[in-house]
């Protein structure tokens, strides 16, 4: 028998059977989906075609075989409109469907006008009439559509409808406002009119019906008519090697970041927001393009890669119509064979960073009488506490050079850490190891007392760091936990896991990384890396290959530490399943976050959290696991966002 350990049940013999023979469902993609209603208007169009010849009854006539199964299109698409209605009847979609409804109501008029006018040709005004309600109802159409244009299947169907619409229009017009000079009202034109218009009624309909239907909705009612059970249906997508459905998120992120200006702060690639506008922007890239490009295309090149002329036009067309930029360019490896086309599947910073992941964190607003921001440590610290999430201490609070001592003295005599109140990663922290009695050493190896690392910190303090002043915490420096200790030696190994609310609005985990930093470990020589990451399966925390973070070292990859030699490739994370339980309880308090990623701990304590991380970089992520997040769970799960996110 079949065992499939994700569900964890068994099938009977017979259902084995089905999985095997089902498993090209895994395979069902938006393409196939594509061409099966293609394949099924061409069949109708052919049909009415055939029924129409075959019957003596003029095209031109009301009561018509074409015109009557158009009729009959008009009839579904408005009872389609009806059934989304009553169903979104409590969402924001209604009104889009309430637009729909109206537009198969406005077709329907024109196609009525035929019953008052049913002799060969027909008046100028009747005409314009006629072209006018089609012209409205096409406006009420991509109102409902445009709710979800995000979707390529939507718009593709959309622009089709479109364009056989107005060679239908164009066709009608001609022959009815001069008929002696262009084409006349002969028969063979009024069935061309006709035909056309059924055509791009059929595609306006198929754009309306993939709103709603995506291959996994055909996957499962296929299954249903079919009688075949919905464990076996998930067995063989489990069984498929391309069980998620993918998604071109990249291409809709930049889509949506472009069309909705959510651009909201420069931070990707400079944060000089004059750069950003147009014109520089694109100066800025093709910057990049010889800053990386004339670096590392020689490099990729004796490797057996592309060639060096290669390699910069397709940086220039990346960066030209996708904004992909050069340092983007090598570190996700798009110069691989076929990494131009995978370059939609991949998210990138330039829309991550500049204000997608804030607006998109930002929808649901702000909770009351509770923080909000992750970036503020005590905040979030005390978030953590009420969840019962276990969080460092934090000893002392130092702003504006004044001093919060939050513990004993007693508590201060150990191991001292001390990172920026509102900040991210190891920028600006010190570390402080004991030596004695409230004596310590800093990085540098220099001996300090308490109140001397109280002045240092209280200096600091004063500083700017980017538009305010370094406000900073005290923690207990942690430890690694025994397994993970041959991995670092004065830095914190780090877990990142990645959370995202699925459709349930539940959190989900959908990756994890082991991070090491390299920048703070003195004695390491790892430039111009400073950070090695390596991908951790979330099912089972066993991790991949150890990489780092610069496109210069892009094609280097470790299965052990460059440094200490331990062993990384298929290494076990310790106590994974509580690392990402607490991810998730974290994230059940913070209702208004989507997308978060955490950064946790192992110490001999067992798992602690550090921070939350809304605006996350996606980048790191992708590379480590060698694969775009349009290919992974989380490219579903945000696709389902971002649609909301349009419709918001």
């Amino acid at each position: 028998m079949l065992c499939n350990p994700v569900v964890n049940l068994r099938l009977a013999e017979s259902e084995v059977v089905l999985v095997k023979e089902l498993a090209w469902w895994g395979h069902l993609n938006e393409q196939s989906v594509s061409r099966a209603m293609l394949a099924l208007i061409l069949a109708y169009a052919a049909l009415s075609l055939s029924i129409q010849l075959s019957l003596d009854i003029s095209p031109w006539r009301a009561d018509s075989p074409i015109e009557f199964l158009t009729d009959l299109v008009v009839l579904c698409g408005s009872l389609f409109a009806c059934i989304q209605l009553v169903r979104h009847r409590a969402t924001l979609l209604r009104r889009a469907w309430i637009s729909a409804l109206l537009a198969m109501a406005l077709i329907a008029s024109g196609e009525s006008t035929d019953w008052f006018s049913n002799v060969k040709g027909s008046n100028p005004l009747g005409l314009q009439y006629k072209v006018l309600l089609w012209i409205l109802s096409v406006a009420a159409l991509y109102h409902c559509a445009s709710h979800y244009i995000t979707q390529r299947l939507v718009r593709n169907w959309m622009l089709t409808g479109l364009t056989l619409q107005l060679v239908s229009n164009f066709i009608e017009l001609a022959t009815g406002l001069a008929p002696a000079i262009v084409l006349g009202h002969d028969e063979p034109m009024e069935l061309a009119i006709d035909y056309t218009e059924l055509l791009s009624l059929l595609c306006y309909i198929a754009a309306l019906f993939f709103t709603q239907v995506r291959p996994a909705t055909v996957r499962a009612l296929a299954g249903t008519v079919l009688g075949i059970p919905r464990l076996a249906i998930a067995e063989a997508m489990a069984w498929s090697p391309r069980a998620a459905q993918p998604v071109e998120i990249g291409a809709v992120a930049r889509r949506l970041f472009s069309e909705r200006r959510l651009f909201r702060r420069a931070r990707y690639p400079t944060r000089h927001a004059a750069l950003h506008w147009p014109g520089l922007r694109q100066t800025v890239t093709l910057g990049m393009v010889a800053l990386f490009g004339l670096a590392l295309a020689p490099r990729i090149r004796q490797l057996g890669g592309k060639n060096m002329c290669r390699q910069l036009i397709e940086l220039g067309q990346l960066g030209m119509r996708q904004g992909i930029d050069a340092f983007t360019y090598y570190l996700l490896e798009l110069y691989r064979p076929g990494g131009r086309r995978e370059s939609r599947f991949y998210l990138t910073r330039y829309e991550t960073k500049n204000g997608l992941f804030n607006v998109l964190n930002g929808v649901r607003g702000k909770p009351q009488n509770r923080p909000y921001k992750m970036t503020d440590k005590v905040a979030f610290a005390e978030v953590c506490a009420r969840l019962g999430v276990a969080t460092p201490p934090i000893l002392l609070a130092i702003e504006d050079a004044a001093v919060q001592v939050r513990a004993e003295a007693a508590e201060l005599d150990r191991d001292l850490f001390a990172k920026l109140r509102r900040g991210r990663g190891a920028k600006s922290t010190s570390q402080f190891r004991r030596i004695g009695p409230h004596l310590y050493l800093d990085r540098a190896g220099t001996p300090l007392g308490l109140d001397q690392i109280l002045e240092r910190l209280r200096v600091q303090s004063l500083e700017r760091f980017g538009n305010r002043r370094a406000s900073l915490i005290v923690q207990p420096r942690l430890l690694n936990h025994s397994s993970l200790a041959d991995l670092a030696e004065q830095s914190l190994v780090t877990i990142r896991i990645v959370t995202c609310r699925n459709e349930r609005d539940e959190p989900e985990a959908t990756h994890g990384i082991l991070r090491i930093l390299s920048m703070i470990e003195p004695a390491w020589d790892t430039a111009p890396d400073t950070e090695f990451g390596a991908a951790i399966d979330v099912r089972n925390g066993v991790l991949g290959w150890l990489t780092g973070d610069r496109p210069e070292t892009c094609l280097q990859w470790y299965d052990r530490h460059p440094i200490s030699r331990a062993p990384i490739l298929g290494r076990q994370v310790p106590q994974w399943s509580e690392l990402v339980d607490l991810a998730l309880r974290a994230h059940a308090g913070f209702p208004t976050r989507i997308l978060v990623g955490w950064d946790l701990a192992l110490t001999p304590d067992g798992p602690v959290m550090l921070e939350g991380n809304s605006n996350m970089d996606v980048s790191f992520v992708q590379r480590t696991y060698r694969e775009p997040i349009g290919r992974s769970r989380l490219g579903e799960l945000l696709h389902h966002h971002f649609l909301a996110l349009h419709r918001h």
